[in-house]
C-alpha cells in the first residue's frame, strides 16, 4: 500500500490584532500595539512588523509575550515566512510555557517544511495546554509522518490512541501507516485489528492484513484475509488469480481452481483453460480437467494437455487422438512420447518403438526414451530367439 496522504487540518496563527486589553502591559507596549493596530487595519504588514522591530530592538524594557504574538502574525501576512518563525521562537526562549508561542513557532515550521521541528513544537503544544486538545496531538503525529520520523509518528500516535476511549478513525490509519513505515510489523497488525473490528467494511486494509501476513509467510492468514477483502469488493482478475496461486502453494489445488473458475467465468481463454485444467488434474479431478479444455480451447498445447490428462485417467484410444492433432506443433515431440506409451500400454511394440525411435536423438528426449527402448529391444531379441 502506498505512503498515506496527509490532510492535515489547517492551522492557523493564534494572533491578537487587536490591543489586547492586559493589566500587565506597560502604556509604552499599549501605545506601540495601537500604532500597529492602525497600521494592520490598513493591511500595511511591512510597517507594522518595522513598527514591531524597532520597538523590540531598542526597547530596555522586558517585552511582553503579546508582542512576540502579534509581530510574528504579521510577518507571516507580510509574507516574511522565516522572520515570522524566527520571532516566535525568539519569543518562545523568553517565555516556554508560552503556549500560543509553541503553537504558532510550530505552524511557522510547518509553512517552512520543517515537518520535525514542527512536529515537536505541536507535541510540546499538547503539553502546555490547559484542556488538552487530542486533535494536537494527532497533527503532532501528522507533521512527524510527513517529515518521514515514523518512529515519531508512531510513537505520539499510540499514545493519543492508548488514552482516548474512542479513538477517531483517521488517528488510527495514520498509526498503521507510520508503524508500517517504521517496520514494526507486529504492532501495526494488532493496529490494524483495531482498525478492521471497527470498520471491517474496509476491503483495502483488509488487503493490507493480507499482505503483512504475506509477507512472514502466514499463507492461510493471508488468504483469508483475501477472502474478505474480495467479498467487501469486486477483484480483479489479476488479484483472484494471485489468491489463488496463494491456495496453490498452500497446496490446496481445488480452492485454487474455484478461485480461477470465479476469475475466469464459464467462458475462457486457451492459455487460462489450461491452467485450471492443470489444478483440477493436481485436485485429481481428471475428468473436469478434461472438460475444461474441451469447452475452451482447441490449440496445440490444450491437445497435448489433454492428452496427457486421459492419458493418465487411462482412456489411451481417446488420449492417442487428442496428442496426434498436437502433433503439428512445437508440443510434437512431446505428444510423441506420450503416442508411444499409448501403444505401449496396447502393447503395440513395434509403433511404440517407431514414436520412440524419432525422438530418442533429441536431447531432451534421450535419457526419458532409452529405458524404454531397452526394453523394446529385449522384447525383440526373446521374441527372434523364440522363433529360431
Amino acid at each position: 500500500m502506498k505512503k498515506i496522504y496527509i490532510l492535515t487540518t489547517t492551522l492557523l496563527f493564534i494572533t491578537f490584532f487587536c490591543i489586547p486589553c492586559h493589566a500587565k502591559l506597560s502604556p509604552k507596549t499599549h501605545q506601540i500595539l495601537y500604532k500597529t493596530q492602525l497600521l494592520l487595519n490598513d493591511k500595511q504588514y511591512a510597517e507594522a512588523a518595522s513598527i514591531l522591530e524597532e520597538y523590540i530592538n531598542s526597547s530596555n524594557e522586558v517585552i511582553e509575550d503579546q508582542v512576540f504574538l502579534v509581530l510574528g502574525g504579521t510577518m507571516d501576512k507580510a509574507g516574511y515566512k522565516k522572520k515570522a518563525y524566527s520571532t516566535f521562537i525568539r519569543g518562545l526562549e523568553i517565555y516556554p510555557k508560552n503556549e500560543l508561542l509553541c503553537h504558532n513557532a510550530a505552524v511557522a515550521a510547518y509553512k517552512l517544511k520543517r515537518y520535525i521541528e514542527a512536529g515537536k513544537l505541536l507535541e510540546k503544544t499538547y503539553t502546555l495546554q490547559k484542556e488538552n486538545d487530542p486533535e494536537t496531538l494527532f497533527q503532532a503525529g501528522s507533521f512527524y509522518y510527513q517529515g518521514e520520523d515514523f518512529k515519531s509518528s508512531a510513537r505520539v500516535l499510540q499514545k493519543l490512541i492508548l488514552q482516548t476511549k474512542s479513538p477517531s478513525k483517521k488517528w488510527i490509519l495514520l498509526a498503521i501507516h507510520a508503524l508500517l513505515e517504521d517496520k514494526q510489523l507486529e504492532k501495526t497488525k494488532l493496529m490494524l485489528l483495531k482498525y478492521l473490528k471497527s470498520t471491517p467494511e474496509d476491503s483495502a486494509y483488509w488487503k493490507l492484513f493480507a499482505k503483512l501476513h504475506l509477507d512472514n509467510e502466514q499463507f492461510s492468514k493471508a488468504a483469508a484475509a483475501l477472502e474478505i477483502a474480495y467479498r467487501l469488493k469486486r477483484p480483479s482478475l489479476p488479484e483472484l488469480e494471485n489468491l489463488a496461486s496463494i491456495y496453490r502453494y498452500k497446496e490446496a489445488p481445488l480452492l485454487a481452481a474455484e478461485t480461477l473458475v470465479r476469475a475466469y467465468g464459464t467462458s475462457m481463454k486457451p492459455d487460462q483453460a489450461l491452467k485450471l485444467a492443470t489444478l483440477y488434474a493436481s485436485a485429481g479431478r481428471i475428468g473436469e480437467a478434461i472438460n475444461c479444455l474441451e469447452n475452451n480451447s482447441k490449440n496445440g498445447s490444450t491437445f497435448l494437455k489433454k492428452g496427457k490428462l486421459l492419458f493418465k485417467a487411462r482412456n489411451f484410444d481417446k488420449a492417442e487422438k487428442a496428442l496426434n492433432k498436437a502433433l503439428n506443433t512445437k508440443d510434437a515431440s512431446e505428444a510423441r512420447f506420450y503416442i508411444a506409451l499409448c501403444a505401449w500400454e496396447h502393447k503395440d511394440w513395434k509403433k511404440a518403438k517407431e514414436e520412440l525411435d524419432k525422438i530418442s536423438n533429441i536431447k531432451k528426449f534421450k535419457r526419458r526414451t532409452a529405458g524404454y527402448l531397452d526394453v523394446l529391444l529385449s522384447i525383440e531379441t526373446a521374441r527372434l530367439e523364440a522363433i529360431e
